[in-house]
């Protein structure tokens, strides 16, 4: 029902795009985010990468930003311990973990497919630990971003920094995707 919900604002969003020559994209949400504020911040829909394709199918010019900080989230919730979450949490447990969908980042990028043209790079860790630096969570953006290093997508650099002005998380994110972009021109990786 949400997602049916989304259809006359994304139906609004698209056609704007494509009037004023624009790639109409949307991005994959946590299933709780914190999103820089104080608060919990929870959305139904645009967590799974099903939710991203049945809206891409109702809308076929629509391409998605894939966040992988996001997707590691939202696969940390699927596998998440109820008893070790307060009562409040329970809900978004029961409705993210189940039968279905993708069991690693790689997974959950390659479900997503041809249509991301966007890649917002940052690891995550547990069900809040969203924006780390590349290697400061478990997850290894190295195998999930190899398929995008040779393609025109953008990866854009998303740490969350202590000094913004400075940014020099988001820098040596960059650095290290240059080296391996590198690497794999020369077979090295």
């Amino acid at each position: 029902a949400a997602l049916s919900a989304a259809g006359p604002l994304l139906r609004y969003y698209v056609s704007d795009c494509q009037e004023f020559g624009m790639t109409p994209q949307i991005e994959n949400v946590p299933p709780v985010g914190r999103m820089r504020e104080s608060a919990y911040v929870f959305s139904p829909i645009g967590a799974t990468p099903a939710d991203l394709l049945t809206l891409a199918e109702a809308f076929p010019s629509l391409r998605f930003t894939a966040d992988v900080s996001h997707a590691a989230l939202y696969l940390n919730w699927r596998s998440a311990a109820w008893s070790r979450l307060t009562q409040r949490f329970h809900r978004v447990v029961d409705f993210y973990s189940g039968p279905g969908g993708p069991g690693s980042l790689t997974e959950f990028l390659g479900e997503l497919g041809d249509r991301i043209t966007a890649v917002h790079v940052s690891n995550a860790d547990g069900l809040f630990g969203e924006g780390l630096g590349y290697s400061d969570g478990p997850e290894d953006l190295d195998c999930a971003l190899g398929p995008f290093l040779m393609t025109d997508c953008y990866l854009v650099t998303e740490t969350l920094e202590r000094d913004p002005v400075h940014a020099t998380g988001m820098r040596d994110v960059q650095s290290h995707l240059l080296e391996l972009r590198r690497a794999v021109l020369t077979g090295k990786a």
